[in-house]
This record gives structure tokens, C-alpha cells and sequence, in this order.
């Protein structure tokens, strides 16, 4: 890109790619027919891809392949062989989120540029260089980020940075978002979210300061992000690629969206180049463009300007109060206007040099140059003659030559070379004309396709075979109690299991007596786990409190974020197991983790049986698989408790509603979610509202291969736990037939209402 900051478009269809291109886009992002995170749009077949390739080259614009989705090892090969022939093709790049698969395509195709997926969750410095290591050319960070952060991490780092700017924001951290694979088996993982976040709910709580059913709406449906009043902002930060939304979007939508931030983009690239920068005060036609192609409920530049309460959020829907400014939400004429900008003949041109050359006894030669280096000759098949009436002029030969017509081509600069008293047919210009444009247009889009090569099929074929073996050999998997909020006088050391993960934001705020006292009675493994996002008050928090807790017995970690890995490595000889916010999906990634110094993950809870007896024994590293407690459905930088009755907004802080009670969200069936709000940095989690329950079957489990088994509590009390424990470790010694044992426990939470999660249906 040399420098220049592109401006990057959404294409789900073939007319929304060619709105894109016409419009000004620098570069389009699409799917193909599989494995991207927008599997309910058009996208594009084979022959489809190419053809926007070469039309996006031809003009100068790049294509960005989206890949973006969790691939599974039954798959990995396709995906593999899908991006070889992106490769071929001349892909300009290829956006991932699996770990596993962007390391299998680096080592196949090393020279195809990969971007990191704003699906990775990648939110800190750490993380971003971790991806350097691993050979990524481009990241898209969570949009969670404020611009002071973007711009930290652009400075920091040799890698180039890609944000959004405009269009759809999703409430839950990007790649952290389960609620529509559990609810409802369509997995945003894997391209098929239902979008569950924009039906309503009522926010309930359980406490004695606050009273139930305070608020009903749309209470997890943020307003869509706009930012174009503030580009120069934007492109102060250092970023590479400023991002359109939408490729579930109209052709008009991104035709319109793309013309007016292309405006706004220009005039603040002209402003610093002019004056240093200024903000460019955006007209009022251009805003109800934007706001009547598409919106929900306003805009709002969100978390870019620190942005995180509920002014952000579309909360209240419904016909405007009387007396209110009532707006249009869609205008024939708006969509008119966008269709002629890419129906019909292509307005968008190329500027090309072209030098005709006409002499006395020689072929007339036309040479045309392009701004990539591409040069192209034409000659005659005949000499011009002896004019009798009425000779070429200069500007005859200039006139025809710029009737380029409806070809992507326009002449910025004609040279002509002409002796007196010549004539040449209109025709001959005509046809030198047609002739070059036609090779320099083939030259254009050949310069960027790719040769497989045998070496290429070689990598990917040596690559594409883990050491899976046809039947694992049983184990006696461990069993681990993860705590969401553990009392400071639980007694962990009479529950019976292997390992013990307690939240390390709470442990932390232990005085140093309960600290010690924990360690000094362990009898089993004791671990902190991190939440997922850990940027903000938790990085300086880990940095001050966590070699104390080794310096005082503590056996590992467990993280769930790959910036939390690359932290990690800064503290010798630390036992690092991985969450199930990984995303840990198959095979490959299982590896990858290992070989960036994790030696235990967790699998995706989106994994089922049959996937997880395929996955590969990897040696060194443990698989853990979560088979009882609720599963964390959203994590998010928003708190619906402390947005709606906390008093949270932009420049206004929380009143700590969440310290006088317990709060869930209630859907339209009376199912009630329960929201975790972790204090420290102000997020919250989302968590089922129905237990998982796999405990009757987690001898099957041992049969795959697991070497430990999950129970993760929320509000179960020691007993529970340890009567949970009990019931796990008999089904994995006798098998179901301990269930008789422990009947009333498992009818009990049976009756309370559970799922099997997808260890039976998967994704």
C-alpha cells in the first residue's frame, strides 16, 4: 500500500463487489462458498472470485479473501486447497481466525499476505506480536479499543492495522460470542450466527437494592457505528485499512456508505497533507444518507472515543413520542442514485501515458504505460500516406485515442509524434487503441496471479497429516473445579478434585492471610484463571500480583486470550493451560497452542463427540473438556447492570450497582441468563442460562483420549461440588451404571432444567 491508508468495502453479492470498486473503494473483502463468518450472504463461487479479482486489479483495487471462520479437522484439508487456489488467483490477502489454519496456509503458501480476523480477539500489544512471530502481515483488533490503544499498537509493531469505521457493532467481544451456537445451534464461530443479541430482554435482579424487572428493551442491541466526522482522528492513529460493515448489506448500502467515507477520507488526507490535520465538518445531506440506507436507532462512535454505556445501545424502539422529530429511514431517490453508480457501463478509470508515433514510410505505433510498470506496443499493419485533403491533426489523433469508452481506462497524458501532411484512418487509431487497452488490461490482471508450484502442494501435503491414531488408548482423565466466584472460606482441599481454578481478579484482592492459607492446605493442583480480555486495569494488576502467587505455590495459569499468552512468556518456567475462549477447534490449533508454550487447552464447547475423538494426541499438551456448569455465552465491554441502573455512560462512571446484587437477563420465553459483572475493568459475561450436564456420559470421554474433565460452579455451594466430583469420577471408573449412586443429585439438576450441549449435534 505504500503508505496510503485504505479505505476497505464489504462485498457479499457480485453488484455489491462492483459498488464497492465504483464507488472508490481501495479494497473489497469477500467469502467464498465456505467457511466465512457471513454464510447467509450471496458470496461468490470459484469462477466468481477470480472474476472479481481481476476486476478489482485491473483498476487498482485490492481483494481480501474472509476465511473467517473455525475449521474442523475434516475440513482443514478443503480450506487448505480453498486457499491455494486464492493464492493462484492473486487473493491481495486472506482474513482468518483459526490459529491452526493460518499456520497450515503460512507454511503452503508463505507469500499469501494473512490477516488476523477481528474474530482472534486480539486486544493488546501481546497478543498483536504473538501473530508477528507467527508471520501475519495485518491484524484487525477487537473494536472494543479506544484510539489511544490503536494508536499504541500501531507504533508498536511492524504489522499493519485495520479498524472499522462504519456499520454494525456486535455487543460481545468478537469471537466470544456463544449465545446463538448454544441457544440455538447456528454458531457465529462458524459464519451462522442468529443474531440473538437484537431480540429483547428484561434486566431482573436478585438483591435488596434494586428491584425487579427495572428494565425491558433491547438491551443488548448497539446503535450502528459511524465515524466519518472523525477520520482525521482516525488516520492520526497510524492505521493501514479504515473497514465498511456489511456484507450481509445491499449493493446501494455500500455503494452509498463507500461514496460518502471516500469523500470525507480525501478531504482528510488533503487536510494534513495541507495543514496538519483538521476535522472535516461533514454536510448534513451526506449524514442522512448514511442514516436512511441503513441504521438502527442513530449512530455512535462507540468505543473509539471511550464510549461503553448506554448511550450506545438502541434500548427503546418503537413509533416517535408526539411532538418528536419524526426520520426517514429509506428513500427511493437515495437507492436510485446508488444503483447508477454501478449499473450499467463502469465509470471507475485508470489513468494511462500513451505515446503515438506517426512517420512517413513506417507502422504507426502506439505505446501505452500504466502506473505499475506494465508497457504495451501496437504497430500498423500498413504505413500512413500522402494526405490530398485533409491531414491527421494532433488534435484528431487525441481525440480518438481518449474514446475509451467502456473500458476501465482513461489517457492522463497522450504524446503524439506526428509528421506534416500524413493521413491515417480512424480506424488504424481505433484499432491500436482497442488493442493495447485489451493487453494492458490482461497484463494488469496476470501480474498479480500466483504459481502453484510443486514445493507449494508438496508443504500443504505434508502438512495436512497429524499423527491422528485410528483408536486412542483409554485414560483415567483427571477431574478440575473451575470457580467463577469462590467464597473466601470454601474448603478446597476436601472437595476431591485434580485441579482447582480460581478467578486470579478475585484472589488478588485477598489479603495476604487467605492467600497463604489457601496454599499451605492444597491437596491438589491450584491454578488462577484470567479472563479472556485482560487490557486495562487487569495488565497492571497481573504485572504486580502474579510472580507473587508462584513465589507462594501456585502451579499454573489457565488464560484465555492470545495477548495473555505473550505475557506469559515474560515469567520463567510457568505452567500455562489454555481457556475455552481459544476457540480450540481441531487438530492444528491444538498444536499451534502448544508450540507458543501452552501445555493443556481446553476444547471448544462447540466441538461434539465424535469431533473430539478424531482430534490428534499432541504430546506435551493436555485437552480439557468442560462437562458440567454453565457456559459463558458473551463477553463484552458493555454491562447492561451498570449501563441501566448503574448510571454508566461516556464521561460518567458506575455507581458499583453490581455489588448490591445479582443480575440476569430474561428472553421472550422466561429462560433467564445469568451476567457476571467482574469489577476490576467493568465488563461482564453472560452466562446459559441452562447447566450443562455431560456427567453421565464422561466415561465416553475418557474413551477419546481427555486427560481432564471440567466442572465449572457458579453459585453451587462446597458440597455440591464435591458431590459433583464424586458423580464424575464413579461414571468414569464404572460407568453408568454409578449413576444409581448419586440418583437424587442428577434429578435434581435435571429437573432444574439442562442441555447436553453440542457433544451430541455439534456445529
Amino acid at each position: 500500500m505504500d503508505g496510503k491508508v485504505e479505505l476497505l468495502a464489504p462485498a457479499g453479492s457480485w453488484d455489491a463487489f462492483v459498488a464497492a470498486v465504483e464507488n472508490g473503494a481501495d479494497g473489497v473483502y469477500l467469502g467464498g462458498r465456505m467457511l466465512n463468518a457471513r454464510q447467509h450472504a450471496d458470496n461468490f463461487d470459484d469462477g466468481q472470485l477470480e472474476r472479481a479479482v481481476d476486476y478489482a486489479h485491473v483498476r487498482g483495487v485490492n481483494v481480501y479473501l474472509t476465511v473467517n471462520t473455525l475449521v474442523s479437522d475434516r475440513e482443514m484439508k478443503r480450506a487448505v486447497d480453498f486457499a491455494l487456489r486464492a493464492y493462484e488467483m492473486g487473493m491481495d490477502g486472506i482474513i482468518v481466525q483459526d490459529i491452526g489454519f493460518a499456520g497450515l496456509v503460512k507454511k503452503a503458501a508463505p507469500a499469501l499476505p494473512l490477516h488476523a480476523s477481528t474474530q482472534m480477539t486480539i486486544y493488546n500489544l501481546e497478543g498483536v506480536r504473538v501473530l508477528e512471530s507467527m508471520g501475519f502481515k495485518r491484524v484487525i483488533p477487537a473494536r472494543e479499543l479506544p484510539l489511544e490503544e490503536i494508536n499504541n499498537i500501531v507504533r508498536n509493531t511492524s504489522m499493519e492495522v485495520e479498524i472499522f469505521v462504519h456499520g454494525a457493532l456486535c455487543v460481545s467481544y468478537s469471537g466470544q460470542c456463544l449465545m446463538s451456537s448454544i441457544i440455538g445451534g447456528r454458531s457465529g464461530n462458524r459464519g451462522k450466527c442468529a443474531q440473538p443479541c437484537r431480540l429483547p430482554y428484561e434486566l431482573v435482579s436478585h438483591g435488596p437494592a434494586v428491584s425487579r424487572g427495572e428494565k425491558t428493551g433491547y438491551l443488548l442491541s448497539p446503535r450502528d457505528l459511524c465515524t466519518v466526522h472523525m477520520l482525521d482522528r482516525i488516520v492520526g492513529t497510524g492505521v493501514r485499512s479504515l473497514k465498511i460493515e456489511g456484507r450481509m448489506k445491499s449493493p446501494e448500502y455500500v455503494a452509498t456508505v463507500v461514496r460518502v467515507y471516500r469523500k470525507y477520507l480525501d478531504a482528510a488526507l488533503q487536510s494534513r497533507a495541507e495543514r496538519g490535520g483538521k476535522n472535516i465538518a461533514v454536510d448534513d445531506a451526506d449524514m442522512r444518507d448514511l442514516a436512511q440506507i441503513f441504521s438502527r436507532g442513530g449512530f455512535t462512535d462507540a468505543y473509539l472515543t471511550g464510549g461503553k454505556g448506554r448511550g450506545m445501545m438502541w434500548i427503546e424502539r418503537g413509533a416517535a413520542p408526539e411532538g418528536d422529530k419524526a426520520c426517514r429511514t429509506s428513500d427511493k431517490s437515495l437507492n436510485a442514485r446508488a444503483r447508477e453508480s454501478f449499473g450499467g457501463i463502469p465509470k471507475r478509470k485508470v489513468g494511462l501515458r500513451a505515446e503515438l508515433t506517426v512517420r512517413k514510410g513506417m507502422p504507426v505505433v502506439l505505446h501505452v504505460r500504466d502506473d505499475e510498470g506494465n508497457s504495451v506496443k501496437a504497430a500498423s499493419g500498413s504505413s500512413p500516406e500522402e494526405a490530398v485533403n485533409r491531414p491527421l491533426t494532433v488534435e484528431r489523433a487525441v481525440e480518438q485515442l481518449q474514446k475509451t469508452g467502456p473500458t476501465p481506462f482513461e489517457f492522463s497524458h497522450i504524446g503524439i509524434d506526428l509528421e506534416e501532411n500524413l493521413t491515417v484512418p480512424v480506424s488504424v487509431i481505433n484499432s491500436l487503441r482497442r488493442q493495447t487497452l485489451g493487453e494492458i488490461e490482461k497484463a494488469r490482471a496476470q501480474n498479480h496471479k500466483r504459481e502453484i508450484t510443486g514445493e507449494i502442494i508438496e508443504n500443504a501435503v505434508s502438512f495436512l497429516n497429524p499423527s491422528i491414531p485410528a483408536k486412542h488408548a483409554k485414560k483415567i482423565p483427571g477431574i478440575s473445579l473451575f470457580f467463577y466466584s469462590p467464597g473466601e472460606n470454601t474448603g478446597y482441599a476436601g472437595l476431591g478434585a485434580d485441579r482447582i481454578y480460581l478467578p486470579f481478579g478475585q484472589i488478588a484482592m485477598w489479603d495476604e492471610s487467605k492467600i497463604e492459607s489457601i496454599f499451605g492446605n492444597k491437596s491438589c493442583e491450584l491454578y488462577v484463571w484470567l479472563p479472556g480480555i485482560t487490557w486495562g486495569n487487569y495488565a497492571s494488576i497481573m504485572e504486580r500480583k502474579l510472580p507473587a502467587l508462584f513465589r507462594k505455590g501456585l502451579d499454573g495459569v489457565m488464560i484465555g486470550n492470545i495477548g495473555s499468552l505473550g505475557y506469559m512468556g515474560s515469567i520463567p518456567g510457568i505452567s500455562c493451560t489454555g481457556n475455552l475462549s481459544l476457540n480450540a477447534y481441531n487438530s492444528y490449533s491444538i498444536s499451534r497452542f502448544y508450540s507458543l508454550g501452552l501445555n493443556g487447552i481446553t476444547l471448544s464447547p462447540e466441538l461434539n463427540l465424535g469431533q473430539i475423538k478424531a482430534l490428534a494426541d499432541t504430546a506435551g499438551i493436555q485437552k480439557e473438556v468442560v462437562v458440567y456448569g454453565r457456559i459463558p455465552l458473551m463477553t463484552s465491554e458493555y454491562c447492561a447492570p451498570g449501563s441501566l441502573l448503574g448510571g454508566l455512560d461516556k464521561g460518567k462512571k458506575c455507581s458499583a450497582i453490581c455489588e448490591k446484587g445479582v443480575f440476569g437477563l430474561k428472553d421472550r420465553t422466561g429462560a433467564e441468563f445469568p451476567v457476571m459483572c467482574d469489577r476490576i475493568d467493568c465488563r461482564s459475561t453472560i452466562l446459559n442460562s441452562r447447566v450443562l450436564f455431560y456427567l453421565d456420559s464422561v466415561d465416553k470421554l475418557a474413551e477419546a483420549g481427555i486427560d481432564m474433565v471440567r466442572l465449572d460452579i457458579t453459585d453451587e455451594e462446597a458440597r455440591e461440588a464435591a458431590g459433583l466430583v464424586s458423580l464424575c469420577r464413579d461414571v468414569i471408573r464404572e460407568g453408568p451404571a454409578a449413576l444409581g449412586k448419586h440418583g437424587p443429585a442428577v434429578e435434581r439438576i435435571k429437573s432444574a432444567g439442562y442441555t447436553r450441549g453440542h457433544f451430541n449435534r455439534g456445529v
